[in-house]
Formats: C-alpha cells, sequence, structure tokens
C-alpha cells in the first residue's frame, strides 16, 4: 500500500495550509445548490488524483448536497475504505481488476448521479484512486442523459486527463458546464415513475438466454425480498449481472430501472459498469459487468469496484436450484417482452 495517499481530515477539505477550517467550510456550503430543487438541472463537477495536484484535487465544478454524498460514500467510504482495510491490497492477482475503469449511474427518486471512474495518479505519483467526473442531473429523461449527456462527459474526462495542469483542468470543467447548461432545454423533463419503465425490448436484452434470465431474476426477486421496502433501512444487497450494451451507461441504466420498478421509489438504486478494453467508446465490444447496488453503497458494496469476476461471478453464471414452474414463468415473461416489443413489458413475474 503508498504511504499517505490519503490525506484529507475532514471530506472535503483538503488540508490547505493557514486556511480557518470554520471559514473554508462557511466558503464551501454557500456554493452547495439547495437540496430538492424543483426545477431541472445538470451540475458537473470532478474529484479525485490529478496530476495537477500533489495530493486528492480540490473539487471542481458545481456543488450540491446530493454530490457531497455521493463522493462521501463513493469515494470516501467505498474506494477509501477498500484501500485502507487492505480489502482490494489482499486480493490475488488473478482475481483483481487491474484498473478503474467504470461508468456508474446512481438513481434516486427525483435526481440521478452518472459519473465515470478513471484511473488516474497524482502530482508525485501516487495512484491507488481514480479520478471521478460526475454530473447530477434533476428531473430529467434517463434515456436522454445517456444520449446526450454521456457523450460529453466521456469528452471532458478524456480532455482532462490529457493536462497535468491545475489551471488547465479547472478551464476543461468549466468549458463543459457551459455546454451542459447550452444543452439543458433540450432535455426531456421525466419524473420518478418515468425512469423506472422500461419497454418489451429492453427488458428482454438483459438476457442472453432463459436460464441467464432465470438465475437473475431469482436472485434479484431475493434481494428486493431480502432489503425491503423500507427507505430507512440500511442493508444493502449486491448482485453482479451481465453487460451485453456496446452502449455506455446503457445497460447501467436498464438494470437500473429494473431493480427501481421492483424496490419502489424511496430506495436508491446504483449500476457499475465496467469494462474490460481500455477504452470506453460506444464502438467497443463490450466484455465486463454491471455490479447492481441496492440501498445506500457502503465500503462492502463498493468492494466490487476492483474483484473481478474470478472473485465476485455473475449471478446469470450461478446454477441456483430453480424449480419448473418457475423457469415456465420467466419464458412466458420473455415471450410477453418480446410480444410487447417497444410498448411497455410486463409486471416481473410475482415472487415465487
Amino acid at each position: 500500500m503508498q504511504k499517505n495517499d490519503w490525506n484529507p481530515p475532514v471530506f472535503g477539505y483538503a488540508g490547505r495550509s493557514g486556511e480557518d477550517l470554520g471559514a473554508f467550510f462557511q466558503k464551501l456550503t454557500s456554493r452547495i445548490r439547495p437540496a430538492g430543487s424543483a426545477q431541472p438541472s445538470l451540475d458537473l463537477c470532478l474529484f479525485g488524483k490529478h496530476p495537477g495536484w500533489d495530493d486528492h484535487m480540490e473539487d471542481i465544478g458545481r456543488q450540491s448536497r446530493e454530490l457531497l454524498d455521493f463522493k462521501r460514500m463513493l469515494y470516501v467510504e467505498g474506494v477509501g475504505g477498500n484501500i485502507d482495510s487492505g480489502n482490494w491490497a489482499h486480493l490475488p492477482e488473478s482475481e483483481r481488476l487491474a484498473r478503474f475503469n467504470h461508468l456508474l449511474i446512481a438513481t434516486r427518486d427525483d435526481y440521478c448521479i452518472m459519473a465515470t471512474l478513471t484511473a488516474s495518479a497524482d502530482g508525485k505519483g501516487r495512484n491507488l484512486y481514480p479520478i471521478v467526473a460526475a454530473v447530477q442531473a434533476r428531473r430529467l429523461n434517463l434515456a436522454d442523459l445517456g444520449r446526450l449527456v454521456g457523450p460529453l462527459l466521456l469528452d471532458m474526462r478524456e480532455a482532462v486527463q490529457k493536462t497535468s495542469a491545475a489551471a488547465e483542468a479547472q478551464s476543461i470543467v468549466s468549458g463543459y458546464q457551459g455546454h451542459l447548461d447550452a444543452l439543458l432545454p433540450n432535455l426531456s423533463p421525466a419524473d420518478a415513475r418515468s425512469n423506472r419503465l422500461l419497454t418489451g425490448h429492453q427488458a428482454e436484452r438483459l438476457f442472453s438466454s432463459d436460464t441467464a434470465a432465470a438465475r437473475v431474476i431469482y436472485a434479484l426477486q431475493r434481494a428486493v425480498e431480502s432489503i425491503g421496502h423500507d427507505a430507512s433501512s440500511a442493508r444493502t444487497e449486491t448482485l453482479r449481472a451481465p453487460l451485453d450494451s456496446q452502449q455506455p451507461w446503457f445497460a447501467a441504466r436498464l438494470w437500473c430501472a429494473l431493480a427501481r420498478s421492483l424496490v419502489g421509489p424511496d430506495k436508491a438504486v446504483t449500476a457499475v459498469e465496467y469494462r474490460h478494453e481500455t477504452g470506453i467508446t460506444a464502438a467497443a465490444i463490450p466484455s465486463g459487468f454491471v455490479d447492481l447496488i441496492i440501498g445506500n453503497p457502503g465500503s462492502a458494496a463498493l468492494f466490487g469496484l476492483r474483484a473481478g469476476a474470478a472473485r465476485i461471478p455473475l449471478v446469470s453464471d450461478i446454477p441456483f436450484e430453480l424449480d419448473e414452474s418457475f423457469k415456465t414463468q420467466i419464458r412466458q415473461y420473455l415471450a410477453a417482452c418480446r410480444t410487447a416489443g417497444d410498448n411497455l413489458a410486463p409486471a416481473f413475474p410475482a415472487m415465487a
């Protein structure tokens, strides 16, 4: 483990020499967008490791309370927790993913956060932590976000990676926020329910076969049953699902919609795509998985960020003992999805 790769004494405060902590937080909170805003919005931010900073970079871009919570859960508790505990360091090389190369969607009732997690290093060459580019979208259609906002986020990530200068990275983020502000009027507004709906074709394409569908649906139903519908429950369930889409964030969006249709609007659902190829482009051949997290993701739930399939298998590869009546239900469900086509998918098979 690299020494001193985690240095901020408190979340969001990078230990600036000579700066009063109270004054820092007053300045920080003064630019936080209030939670629960009713208007559609797009807020872009960048944090993590970058060569322009000798330690964790200062957060760049707009801030909201939800983005601060997102950074705490993903970066401080998730990534930092697994680094500090040695969980990833103790993985055999055959079970450990080589690098951060992830796309993420975190969905809540009236907003979602799209993010990229990419291998990076600070100015001193320390590379245990990724750089994270994230955009919070409030009351906007997820399909529009994947089609129009996702490519901008990938472009910004690439531009930031090409510079080692902090000032240039800040300028890049500011420029892309301007692009998002200009794009906002062209995006479709959406309520929470519309982002939980799938068409028949979308539901069908999540599963490579009847057998895979039966295994995934069985595991998903058991996870939902275990966690319940109580928004106050701290329990979290995680399962690893297949990735079969070339379009970035597409599989993550569909898995989120499917899980949220089962668990209800009040429970957090996060989907993390990992692709084995070095680049993430629309033309790339998919080879990876989606970690679906129901509940607030913490250190244990985000262990999969560096754990490969040899450690956490796809649920579609686990030979559950399933009775014939359940398998018949699944075949009937998939047939109904094919019949529905571009119309809404039928309800999921009832819990056995």
